[in-house]
């Protein structure tokens, strides 16, 4: 089952939900459910502030990690 590092690696490309539930052979549903969940877990306000902490932390070397 795909998980969140999945979805924001997508998302971070620039995929819609529908797109990326596509790719991971997922429901919309859970697409969004691991957006909100990313959201809350890096302090995201919004999705671009979600892409932004994701790019943050690739230029910095950092691996995103799931909990």
């Amino acid at each position: 089952m795909p998980c969140e590092r999945e979805v924001l690696a997508l998302v971070g490309k620039g995929l819609q939900a529908k797109e990326i539930a596509r790719a991971l052979a997922i429901s919309p549903y859970t697409v969004h459910a691991h957006k909100a969940s990313l959201m809350t877990k890096l302090g995201a306000r919004n999705l671009s502030e979600l892409v932004r902490v994701r790019a943050d932390c690739g230029q910095k070397g950092l691996k995103f990690v799931s909990q």
